[in-house]
């Protein structure tokens, strides 16, 4: 919830444009709770709606890491993580940067 307050106060301030990721139904849960009802992006990195996306992601981890013993598998799979994916969305020039909460 820190890090929606986070982005929260970033978008009303002028200072980002969030793009949250997560699942959709619980992050627009939380938006309203907080009270946070800006029209942003909510990309789930689990999600079919994901899936080209997520194998894009993967196959540029892969071939980065793969001389540190990262395989395409394990590639495939990190990519379903919200950190990990987010990351790669700020390698691959999809984002300007990332927070992420101390959870994770």
């Amino acid at each position: 919830m820190d890090v929606l307050k986070a982005a929260q106060i970033s978008y009303e301030n002028g200072i980002a444009i969030p793009v949250l990721l997560g699942r959709e139904d619980v992050i627009r849960d939380h938006m309203q709770e907080i009270e946070f009802d800006a029209d942003v992006e909510i990309i789930d990195p689990t999600s079919d709606k994901s899936k080209e996306r997520r194998d894009r992601y993967a196959q540029e981890h892969w071939l980065a890491r793969n001389r540190k013993g990262v395989s395409k598998y394990d590639a495939n799979r990190l990519m379903r993580d919200r950190n990990y994916f987010g990351a790669m969305m700020v390698q691959m020039g999809d984002a300007d940067g990332m927070i992420s909460g101390y959870t994770r």
